[in-house]
């Protein structure tokens, strides 16, 4: 050990008002672990230190360094104390450099076990068990195995906090064990808490293919969402899209759907009774059936059935018209994105030759807005629509100069 003293001309009576602690360390080591060294040391210089007078302090110089020596000596585990320089002043200065010893933690295997959680869920989890391992390699390798008594609390207090970050909703235990080769097992027991999953429902919806069809060609075994019972409603939000795409790659139907042109997306609604929506739409094809009911100075009610074919810049479609829609019963016509959920399209009634243009947005809850342009004799149109659940909408509806509230159902 090299200890070096500072003489300087102190004035009578002067004492030790706090104690600064400035430490080196050879090599990569986690800097809360640094952080922590440098508390300690910081301590118990302020025991030794604080109001003691400078002048006896000077003339035990050499015995106070080998008292600060020899505790930490004991204390730090693993490393070796390569100098100490104490600045004495007012505001004293320790400054300390340490040698990190051998053997060194090299490798952090992370083993996980789940209480409550059922065996098939292991893989919802793979991904963020190999992330927590990585931080934590990351942090603590390089670090001496002989400081690891000490510094455990350390170490726990890291692990809590990863654990918070990446499992939310779980409460962890752990217990360190140290192998050969310097390998380092993490024992992390995590216990579900707070609001939990208690049940899971399925529902098919669809905007451009019956319901019906989904339902009957698409079967979900209720094996496969059992994953989800028992899990923290917490862990479900915070990696609910992670978890949507896991959960389309366990169900068999997927390449069967895209055989046919068929997509299918799916959503969660995490909560004690975790909804699980599925959505299937074909890439190319879009169909509905609406039936729709008009509240004006005239009254009438009619059923529209539209099929389109979708080319990519732009898409083609025919409506088959039934009931008292003024305008005839067949028209065609097709539309174009302009920009994202604004469309522009033309459209020709083929009965009475009527020609129109239109412009149509869709706001991201589903409601939406409508204009039309009537060209030659063809009345013009303005549609506010408010969209109030999957099968019904409320329109505020200008129609040829008639101003009327329309009420509309999706039959698909």
């Amino acid at each position: 050990m090299m200890v070096s003293s500072v003489a300087l001309g102190k004035p009578d009576g002067s004492k030790v008002e706090s104690v600064e602690v400035q430490l080196k360390i050879s090599g990569q080591i986690y800097e809360g672990l640094q952080e922590r060294i440098e508390f300690s040391i910081c301590r118990v210089g302020e025991k030794i230190l604080l109001s003691q007078p400078l002048s006896l302090l000077e003339e035990n110089r050499q015995t106070l360094t080998q008292a600060i020596y020899n505790i930490f000596s004991k204390v730090l585990a693993g490393f070796r104390i390569e100098t100490i320089d104490i600045g004495l002043e007012e505001h004293t200065r320790i400054m300390m450099q340490l040698v990190p010893q051998g053997p060194f933690i090299t490798k952090v295997n992370l083993k996980t076990h789940f209480l409550d959680i059922s065996p098939e869920s292991e893989p919802l989890f793979r991904d963020v068990i190999m992330k927590t391992e990585a931080e934590l390699e990351r942090m603590f390798k390089g670090l001496p195995i002989a400081a690891l008594p000490w510094a455990e609390s350390i170490v726990r207090m890291v692990t809590q906090y990863l654990v918070e970050r990446d499992f939310p909703g779980f409460r962890p235990a752990l217990t360190l064990q140290s192998k050969p080769d310097g390998v380092v097992e993490f024992y992390l027991q995590l216990l579900p808490k707070g609001q939990l999953v208690k049940d899971v429902r399925v529902n098919y919806s669809s905007t451009t293919i019956p319901i019906g069809m989904i339902r009957s060609k698409l079967t979900v075994d209720p094996a496969d969402l059992n994953i989800l019972k028992g899990m923290p409603v917490e862990f479900l939000v915070h990696y609910q899209r992670d978890i949507e795409n896991y959960l389309l790659t366990v169900f068999d139907w997927l390449p069967y759907l895209r055989k046919f042109g068929l997509d299918a997306d799916l959503r969660l609604k995490p909560d004690e009774e975790t909804g699980v929506q599925i959505t299937v739409n074909s890439e190319r094809w879009r169909t509905n059936i609406e039936t729709r009911f008009f509240l004006g100075e005239q009254d009438y009610h009619y059923v529209q059935a539209y099929i389109g074919y979708n080319l990519e810049d732009y898409e083609v479609y025919t409506k088959v018209l039934a009931g008292e829609y003024p305008e005839g019963n067949f028209k065609i016509g097709f539309k174009i994105p302009l920009s994202t959920n604004f469309y522009g399209g033309f459209e020709y009634q083929l009965e009475n030759h009527l020609k129109n243009v239109g412009f149509y947005y869709q706001f991201e809850r589903g409601d939406y807005f409508h204009l039309r342009f009537g060209l030659d004799e063809a009345p013009d149109e303005a549609v506010i629509g408010i969209r109030i659940n999957d099968h019904f909408n409320l329109e505020l509806v200008h129609y040829d100069r008639d101003l009327a509230v329309q009420l509309m159902f999706h039959l698909w």
